[in-house]
C-alpha cells in the first residue's frame, strides 16, 4: 500500500500513516498535523515541495555559493571547501560541499535542523553529530567534518 496523496489546487500533499488532519499551517512549506483518535495516533502531512531543495541542489539550481570549513578524513585539519546552497521555506536547505579533490557531499536541513547527508562509498550519511551555536553549524558526518555559517544555510 502506498502513501495516500491528497491533491489541493496546485499542491500535492502526502499523508504519512496513521491518517491525520492538518490543524495548523504557518507557511505552505511547514504544516503540522493533528491526530485523529487517540494521542498516540500521530501523523504528519508532508508537502511534495519538501524534497524540492534536494532536487534543486542535485541539478545545480542554487540560491548562494561560497566557502565553508571542512575536513574529508578523520584527523585532518579543517580547510576551505566550495559550497552551494538550495534553500526552501521553513528552514529547509540542501548544501553541496565540494572538497579539494572534487568529491561532493550533500548536507540536508529540515526546519533549521541538520538531518542527514548523502550516502557515499565510505559512509551512509546517517552517522551524524551536529551542533548550532553562535551562528555556526558544526557537523560530523561519518569521518567528515563541516562548519557552515547559519546565515549561509538559511539565508537569514
Amino acid at each position: 500500500m502506498g502513501i495516500p496523496v491528497l491533491k489541493i489546487g496546485i499542491l500535492s500533499l502526502f499523508v504519512a500513516l496513521p491518517v491525520s488532519v492538518a490543524t495548523s499551517c504557518v507557511a505552505e512549506e511547514s504544516c503540522r498535523a493533528g491526530s485523529l483518535g487517540s494521542a498516540s495516533a500521530r501523523g504528519e502531512i508532508i508537502l511534495a515541495q519538501a524534497n524540492e531543495t534536494k532536487s534543486r541542489a542535485r541539478r545545480g539550481d542554487f540560491d548562494a555559493e561560497g566557502q565553508v570549513s571542512c575536513a574529508q578524513e578523520r584527523g585532518e585539519s579543517l580547510s576551505v571547501c566550495k559550497a552551494a546552497v538550495a534553500r526552501g521555506g521553513g528552514g529547509d536547505a540542501a548544501v553541496a560541499v565540494t572538497f579539494s579533490n572534487g568529491f561532493t557531499r550533500y548536507l540536508y536541513f529540515e526546519d533549521g535542523a541538520f538531518v542527514r547527508a548523502s550516502t557515499t562509498m565510505s559512509g551512509s550519511g546517517k552517522d551524524i553529530d551536529w551542533n548550532l551555536g553562535e551562528g555556526l553549524y558544526t557537523l560530523r558526518v561519518d569521518d567528515q567534518r563541516f562548519e557552515l555559517p547559519s546565515e549561509f544555510v538559511l539565508g537569514q
